[in-house]
């Protein structure tokens, strides 16, 4: 469902729950947007905590193209031993919900990458086992707040995919990855990605998150519309 099918679908719940119509010209869509994926997030992460969270498509999405560029020693904690070839994303990755990808591979198909702590890295590479030392490894670093992603072991390996399940979603619609920056002119039309067992609780989640900003904002009503609008701090529909 998209972003603009989704928001619509919350503007009838919650005319449903408060037995009043809504007024489009009050909750603006970049509100109804962020506040659904708020509460999105947090369901999320609860399943997540819970072992209830199941890997579908109607969540996790695949980056099918990350450009990858070797990397520079210098920004490097450790020196890696001759011959070890260390591969950095040209840009960062979308944020993730669950900090890590689900799975990171290489996208010739020549194998999957395993996740190692950034500062375990240089344990890994200097093993004395051959298999552990000679493995393929990822990790993700954080620069000036954003994600990077590092392959190890990775020599010839000039572009990768993963999985993961975006914290939002139009970071994910609007990655560039190897292909050519998209215009950000059409973000309803884009998919929400809220799991569809989910989304009645999420509705709801969101719901009562409105109804609580509108009694701590001093009587600024946005649901019933009992109050003067015109000081409403949400403004108009965007």
């Amino acid at each position: 469902m998209t972003i603009r099918d989704t928001i619509e679908s919350f503007r009838h719940f919650i005319e449903d729950a408060s037995g009043r119509p809504t007024s489009d010209s009050l909750i603006p869509n970049r509100f109804m947007y962020y506040t659904l994926l708020r509460e999105r997030n947090r369901i999320l992460e609860r399943e997540y905590k819970r072992n209830t969270f199941f890997v579908n498509n109607e969540v996790v999405v695949n980056i099918p193209c990350i450009p990858m560029e070797e990397v520079d020693l210098v920004e490097l904690d450790f020196a890696p031993k001759t011959g070890c070839y260390i591969m950095k994303s040209e840009q960062p990755l979308p944020e993730m919900l669950f900090e890590l990808p689900f799975s990171v591979t290489d996208v010739s198909g020549r194998g999957e990458f395993d996740f190692v702590r950034w500062n375990y890295f240089q344990y890994k590479l200097g093993s004395r086992v051959k298999a552990e030392r000679d493995a393929k490894y990822y990790s993700i670093k954080f620069i000036n707040g954003l994600p990077y992603l590092y392959l190890f072991n990775a020599r010839g390996f000039k572009a990768a995919s993963v999985d993961i399940v975006p914290e939002d979603v139009l970071d994910y619609h609007y990655f560039k990855g190897c292909g050519k920056e998209r215009p950000f002119c059409s973000p309803l039309d884009e998919q929400f990605l809220i799991p569809t067992e989910l989304q009645t609780e999420i509705f709801q989640a969101a719901y009562a998150m409105i109804q609580s900003g509108q009694a701590l904002g001093r009587g600024t009503d946005i649901i019933n519309n009992d109050n003067d609008d015109t000081k409403s701090p949400l403004g108009g529909k965007q």
